[in-house]
């Protein structure tokens, strides 16, 4: 009788400090789950193939050189004669249209674009330094360019460095006269030389591109020969054309 009375009083002792665990369980804060922290998805790269159209402008710097001489021998622009030179400043502006291809980080490009100047220049040489008695003056304009060009570049994502060359055209009016003779002569055509150059472009917004670039144009050289006053006058013109320019295109 006394150790079955032992045992009650031990299973209900149990039973009763269970009891009491549970309830003080009941009462603690239910703890929250870690957080997890969510994967970071870096960004897909810039790809720069598509086309892409805009509007370019900066400044433009002429080298024109005039060489001429009579009967063979120089008057102006050679050797042991005055300096038949201008070099002129302006400004350009002009739109562009190209289209890029990217393999890997090298971008493969063709472009086109067309710039109007503000390049416009005339020199007076006193007689007393050239062949005539009287002053000579000498004048040049180049009031358009286009080139057609290839790049090549390597890609940083957002932003490409880049080669460019190719073909190049322009609109000259150049000549000189001597009003005291009453003699001139003079060019008005388009020139086809070429063009080389590079610079850095960026890409935002995906759609968008902005770029600074220099670029360098080489008309060649031209000739005409008029004769006055029993002597026959050869003249070679030449016009190289450096522009700094930003632009901004669309892509798609």
């Amino acid at each position: 009788m006394h150790c079955k009375n032992y045992w009650l009083a031990t299973v209900s002792s149990l039973a009763i400090l269970g009891a009491v665990n549970a309830a003080q369980a009941a009462d603690l804060p239910v703890r929250a789950p870690m957080p997890v922290k969510a994967a970071v998805v870096a960004p897909a790269p810039f790809n720069w193939t598509g086309f892409y159209i805009g509007i370019h402008g900066g400044g433009a710097w002429l080298d024109h050189k005039q060489q001429i001489t009579g009967n063979g021998a120089g008057i102006c622009g050679v050797a042991g004669t005055p300096d038949c030179a201008i070099d002129k400043a302006g400004g350009a502006f002009g739109g562009l249209a190209g289209y890029n291809l990217q393999s890997g980080r090298i971008v493969y490009g063709v472009e086109v674009d067309g710039t109007w100047l503000s390049l416009k220049g005339s020199k007076v040489i006193p007689g007393d330094l050239n062949f005539f008695a009287d002053p000579l003056t000498i004048n040049t304009k180049v009031s358009w360019l286009a080139t057609v060009r290839g790049r090549l570049g390597i890609t940083m994502s957002p932003t490409l460095l880049y080669v460019t060359g190719g073909a190049a055209f322009g609109g000259v009016k150049s000549g000189w006269v001597d009003l005291g003779s009453n003699v001139a002569s003079a060019i008005d055509k388009t020139r086809v030389g070429w063009v080389a150059g590079g610079g850095i472009e960026h890409a935002f917004a995906n759609n968008w591109l902005v770029r600074i670039e220099g670029l360098y144009h080489d008309l060649g050289k031209d000739s005409a020969t008029v004769v006055g006053l029993g002597t026959t006058y050869n003249t070679t013109f030449r016009h190289r054309v450096t522009t700094v320019r930003g632009a901004v295109a669309l892509r798609w």
